[in-house]
């Protein structure tokens, strides 16, 4: 879930050794009104496998569906509908057998495969009234195969052909089965086949089938439901209301009117109607009438349908006016002996088109939309456009705030941010704040506050500029959306399938009524507020947009999606003129003095009262003006560097029937006159060191020295401080501290004795003292980041970053870097500075890590974590080493590198770093960095190994005291050579001249010896 909430259980726990947690199951067990009810919230933040997910109770729920790793249970359905029969009534010559399952199997058994898979479930999915016969995926009871299903005898002596109709609803997993029926007279021997489909698509449908093989006549004649395909694949097909009747000599019937529920105002529409053929005679004499109630009626006839076959009729095109219309198709047939399926009736809304902003959560194959991110959708349709592509965390809620998105952005078992979400790009900008497990967002128009609750029911107010929350209070759980209609009324939308009523000042519930649908996971709520209607993006099984009744709880379905749609914004009219363009830009520096000031709307402006708009300072004979959608303020010229703010009333104009409802007010600076003594700019502060630093600045006005003045932070620049004056724009500040935060002012000196203001301040911080002495040992366990460290950081998601964190098991603290989208992963973690000038002998790095040998090794390979070293300042780096240099080792295991650093001694400026470079890794952990002198770092190795003669000239002898790898490693990390040798054995080998590691691996240990070839 993404709350940390409720009793939370793991189901799967090899999940550690799985590519992302992507899938993670986890039971929840919320209770309401007594009742323990089973929810399961999806979540969509992906997330690589780690060490921390085992500990982690607030960890992600998965989706229903993983590679490899079928959830053990199947994820609750959505809302059941009601089939019509269309042979349920009517002249009929006999029904021979009909079967609805209220008395259990009743006779029907299992053929093949599947005996267990076959029962009776106390449900209607299929269309009809509970109970139903139904074939189900079991976890641990697969089969891979035929299996059917057969009907007790039916004596079907005297017949030739029989109509066979049935309900059936179909609810895939993955891939494709094959559905049939078939027909037998021997007890399942042998089979006819009369009708089989392979599907891969969710369905519920009305079959109707015509029976004419050979089988009928015979006195032991059967049916059977057949499956064949692997169950794994499917979660269950239920069949109901079995009816198997004698077809009448006559018998057309309307199936449907095809055409969707909603058409957009002012388009033509083509309506369909669907005729079959039931009975026993080809027919092709009939007629079809389509009327609207109104003017639109067509009328088409006489197209040959054969027996059993459908036939779609192309009605007469229809440009409706807007309004609700009763579509009624007519069917005529003479000797129809079935008419009760011979009228169908369809409700059509002719409306203007809605498109509301979302974010798709989970992609499972929505209309256009090509994977997660933001995206528009018409509501009416359900298709989409996919505004741009983006699978990091999702954006649980969103509202419009006027014309602009807001929304919570989901944050797991931390503070969920306020975000602002650009609607044209779909970027994302973090303003922050926020509070834990928040799963709704909404705007309140009537009084311009923003509104938040989270799972539990608490509502709170959120502050849209710093995302400070401050709770009001609340009741209502397993809360999943807000909503706020265009009279301020707060509707909330909860897990266990109602909406309730949310009072805003005290935050109490008052439950309206049960949606009628099955929801789980992520979703959301928002009104339409230029119709003041509820629409909801839910999810079911599946994604769908609905219509809510605030009044009854009802949802009503309006389009499928398919996908999971959260952070779902529906933009709205906002009445008044518009502001499109502030001139000068708001914020805008160095405006000249005669400078135009005018505001541009979006309508052409009639002017209300022009009396309260103002300039201030007041530059004096202020004055306003409309023009089109133009208002235009003149004044006399503006003094120099001088900030002036503008003001335009709420009222002042109008578009000619609504008036602004909101002032506009905006400020700017004027330039500088550059004969004054004026404060400098753009204070830079570069080359910072150990005890010095490099300023710059730039010169806007009459100085020609300054005066520099630099001191500890808050340090007053008239009283305190160190000072230099200078002659150029530049000064180096010295004798400072090492790590020490420093602030810097510059003030100009102009001709006369006169000075500018102050510039500044300007902070820096010096860098560390270079470290002289070993040992030198990081454990991380102070705060980060750590100190004399620099990190940089290229992801995204801060997790995806280096950062501290403490291993699970025990609760230490160690460098840790995470895994969570696709994106390039390019982070380093950079030491100290090290002056090895004045050390001698054999050094050696150590450290300890933790990582996912799959991700990063094999078979993925999807990342690398190095080490390397600079002695330039990072200007270049040298690969000394990288993961899979340690041979094979266990996922999620802690192991301890040792790398030979004796090369750098003498160097005065060393630095090393682990560098994580990889978009398709996992989690990675650092601890326990040490650089020490070589002969204290190999105590712990049992191998006695012996290089010699070293220094050579060329021929080099290597000897071992166990069965060893021994593998020969330049300067540069590449492998030269590798070797095998035997317990008590002597290797000989030649090398080049040069500088060599000798690594030497056994029994899981590790040495490393300095070659050098002369």
């Amino acid at each position: 879930m993404y709350f940390c909430i409720l009793n939370l259980i793991i189901i799967n726990l090899n999940f550690i050794t799985m590519r992302k947690i992507f899938i993670l199951f986890l039971a929840l067990t919320f209770i309401f009104g007594g009742l323990a009810n089973a929810q399961q919230l999806k979540s969509i933040a992906k997330a690589k496998a780690s060490v921390n997910a085992v500990a982690n109770t607030n960890a992600e729920i998965g989706a229903f569906k993983m590679n490899g790793e079928k959830p053990a249970e199947k994820p609750a359905t959505g809302k059941q509908v009601k089939l019509n029969s269309l042979l349920g009534s009517g002249a009929k010559a006999t029904t021979v057998y009909s079967e609805d399952f209220t008395g259990g199997m009743g006779g029907w058994t299992v053929v093949g495969l599947g005996d267990g898979s076959w029962s009776v479930k106390d449900e209607s999915n299929a269309g009809g009234t509970a109970p139903e016969l139904m074939l189900e995926w079991v976890s641990g009871s697969d089969f891979d195969g035929q299996s059917y299903c057969m009907s007790p005898v039916i004596n079907t002596t005297g017949y030739t052909t029989l109509a066979l109709e049935f309900k059936q609803w179909f609810r895939n997993y993955q891939g494709s089965s094959v559905l049939g029926v078939y027909t037998t007279i021997d007890d399942g021997a042998t089979w006819e086949e009369v009708w089989s489909e392979t599907v891969s698509a969710n369905f519920v449908e009305v079959k109707n089938l015509l029976i004419t093989n050979a089988h009928v006549g015979n006195a032991n004649f059967r049916i059977a439901f057949g499956f064949n395909g692997n169950t794994f694949d499917i979660w269950e097909w239920a069949i109901d209301d079995i009816l198997l009747v004698e077809p009448d000599a006559h018998d057309l019937a309307i199936v449907a009117i095809n055409l969707n529920t909603f058409v957009e105002s002012g388009s033509t529409v083509t309506p369909q109607v669907t005729i079959r053929n039931m009975g026993i005679s080809n027919e092709a004499t009939w007629s079809l009438t389509l009327t609207d109630g109104d003017a639109y009626t067509s009328t088409k006839s006489d197209i040959l349908i054969n027996i059993g076959d459908n036939l779609v009729v192309d009605m007469d095109d229809w440009t409706p006016a807007d309004g609700q219309y009763t579509l009624t198709a007519t069917l005529t047939l003479t000797d129809d002996a079935n008419t009760s399926n011979n009228t169908l009736t369809a409700t059509v809304d002719v409306i203007e088109f809605s498109t509301a902003f979302a974010w798709n959560a989970y992609h499972e194959g929505g209309l256009n939309a090509t994977g997660e991110g933001p995206v528009n959708i018409v509501l009416q349709t359900g298709i989409m456009t996919q505004i741009a592509e983006d699978d990091s965390d999702f954006i649980m809620a969103a509202d419009y705030v006027e014309d602009e998105i807001y929304g919570i952005r989901y944050a797991d078992g931390v503070p969920c941010p306020l975000v602002k979400i650009d609607p044209v790009t779909g970027v994302v900008t973090n303003i922050g704040g926020g509070a834990v497990d928040l799963v709704g967002f909404t705007y309140d128009v009537t009084t311009e506050t923003a509104y938040v609750i989270d799972f539990n029911g608490m509502l709170g107010t959120i502050n849209l500029e710093t995302g400070e929350v401050t709770n009001i209070g609340g009741d209502y759980t397993s809360v999943i959306g807000l909503a706020c209609d265009t009279s301020g009324n707060l509707i909330a939308i909860s897990l266990a399938d109602h909406i309730a009523s949310i009072d805003k000042t005290t935050g109490t519930s008052t439950i309206i009524g049960n949606l009628g649908v099955d929801i789980n996971y992520a979703q959301d709520i928002c009104y339409d507020r230029d119709n003041n209607i509820l629409y909801g993006a839910l999810y079911t099984d599946q994604g769908a947009i609905y219509i809510i009744n605030t009044t009854t709880g009802a949802a009503t379905l309006v389009s499928e999606v398919i996908d999971e749609l959260t952070g779902f914004a529906i933009p709205y009219t906002l009445v008044g003129p518009q502001v499109v363009l502030l001139t000068p830009e708001a914020n805008a520096v160095g405006v000249a003095l005669n400078a135009e000031v005018s505001v541009t709307f979006d309508v052409d402006l009639t002017a209300v009262d022009l009396t309260g708009i103002t300039i201030t300072p007041d530059p004096g004979n202020v004055s306003a003006s409309v023009n089109n959608a133009v208002l235009t303020i003149a004044h006399d010229n503006f003094n120099y560097n001088t900030e002036y703010t503008v003001l335009v009333p709420a009222g002042a104009v109008s578009d000619g029937i609504n008036a602004t409802i909101e002032p506009v007010t905006w400020s700017f600076k004027t330039l500088l006159d550059v004969a004054a003594c004026n404060a400098p700019t753009n204070i830079v502060i570069s080359n910072v060191q150990e005890t010095e630093a490099t300023v710059t600045w730039t010169e806007v006005g009459a100085g020609t020295q300054w005066r520099v003045k630099y001191g500890a932070t808050g340090f007053n620049p008239e009283t305190e401080g160190e000072e230099k004056v200078v002659d150029v724009q530049t000064a180096t500040i010295t004798e400072l501290t090492g790590m020490t935060t420093y602030e810097v002012y510059v003030q100009a000196l102009c001709p006369g004795d006169v000075t500018s203001d102050w510039a500044g301040p300007v902070s820096f911080t010096t860098a560390c003292a270079a470290i002289t002495t070993l040992p030198y040992l990081e454990e991380f366990e102070g705060a980060f980041p750590t100190e004399c460290w620099t990190f940089v950081n290229n992801h995204a998601d801060p997790t995806s970053n280096w950062h501290i964190d403490n291993y699970p098991d025990t609760g230490d603290p160690a460098l840790n870097i995470l895994w969570s989208d696709e994106n390039m992963m390019d982070e380093w973690a950079i030491s100290p500075v090290f002056d090895l000038s004045g050390i001698t002998g054999e050094i050696a790095l150590t450290f300890d890590f933790l990582m996912s040998y799959e991700y990063q090794v094999d078979p993925t390979n999807g990342a690398d974590v190095m080490v390397k070293v600079t002695t330039d300042n990072g200007t270049t780096w040298t690969k000394i080493w990288q993961e899979e240099d340690y041979g094979t080792f266990e996922n999620w295991t802690w192991y301890t590198a040792t790398l030979p650093f004796s090369t750098y001694v003498g160097e005065s400026n060393v630095k090393f770093a682990f560098h994580y470079l990889g978009n398709d890794g996992a989690q990675v952990m650092i601890d326990n960095v040490e650089l020490d002198y070589a002969t204290s770092v190999n105590d712990n190795v049992t191998n006695l190994v012996s290089v010699y003669p070293n220094p050579s000239n060329g021929i080099v002898n290597v000897q071992v005291s166990e069965t060893s790898v021994i593998t020969i490693v330049d300067l540069a990390g590449r492998v030269v050579a590798t070797y095998n040798a035997n317990a008590n054995e002597t290797l000989s080998f030649t090398q080049a001249t040069g500088v060599y590691v000798v690594k030497v691996e056994s029994n899981g240990q590790v040495s490393n010896h300095k070659l050098i070839i002369q």
